[in-house]
């Protein structure tokens, strides 16, 4: 398997300190970030981690320098604000670099539970409310079937 650089995006407060001795990792705040980073690096990839808040400026010199293969995004809010996590896929995107994850408007869509975009056709068409459109009303749910 080819040796990737890979550029781990994580909150600023999770970065996982680089000695992990003396400390319980499964009981730490950043486990996942932990686990996800070492599984790349024992699979023999570079891993530079780059911990972010509100600030995507550090992005790009990073990326400048390290040239990574590919983004590993492992945020789930920007500026402390669940919403803004699509503005971080969508500055990597402007880079025109490879992510893993969604794309901003899957992101988006993904919130907005009540769409009726997100209810099913099949339940729509025979008229039962699903937990996807239950929220949309049963009548949302028809037209969206009927427009598709």
């Amino acid at each position: 398997m080819k040796t990737l650089r890979i550029l781990a995006l994580v909150h600023d407060h999770l970065v996982p300190p680089a000695d992990t001795a003396g400390i319980d990792v499964r009981e730490a705040e950043w486990k996942m970030e932990y686990d996800v980073i070492e599984t790349l690096r024992e699979m023999g990839h570079e891993v530079r981690v780059l911990g972010l808040h509100d600030e995507l400026g550090s992005i790009r010199p990073t990326v400048g320098i390290f040239k990574p293969h590919i983004v590993f995004n492992l945020m789930e809010a920007f500026a402390g604000v669940t919403t803004f996590d699509q503005n971080v896929v969508s500055y990597i995107e402007l880079l025109r670099l490879s992510y893993t994850g969604c794309n901003p408007r899957g992101l988006i869509l993904a919130r907005d539970r009540r769409s009726p975009r997100n209810c099913s056709p099949i339940t729509a068409s025979r008229y039962l409310i699903s937990p996807w459109c239950a929220g949309a009303g049963a009548r949302s749910c028809r037209r969206s079937s009927a427009s598709r």
